[in-house]
């Protein structure tokens, strides 16, 4: 299984990059792309469950807006 290149954590929430390479006329890509999650303790267990999102608390989006800053952040100033 692939694993991401680069994770960043707040709190519940995790976003993930991910190098995607791909071919396109005889010419070869690489796409990066992320993935937000979010995890939580199971009731009445020490298990975890991750679910991607697809809805955010309005409480939540100032961490979301973090690290997808600090995500894409990470990937625009490589090239610097």
């Amino acid at each position: 299984m692939a694993k991401p290149i680069k994770k960043f954590k707040a709190g519940q929430f995790e976003v993930a990059l991910w190098k995607n390479e791909y071919e396109k006329d005889g010419k070869k890509f690489e796409k990066i792309t992320a993935g937000l999650q979010k995890s939580w303790k199971k009731p009445n267990s020490d298990d975890f469950d991750k679910s991607t999102i697809s809805g955010i608390a309005i409480n939540d989006i100032p961490k979301v807006i973090m690290l997808l800053n600090k995500a894409y952040e990470d990937q625009e100033l490589k090239g610097e």
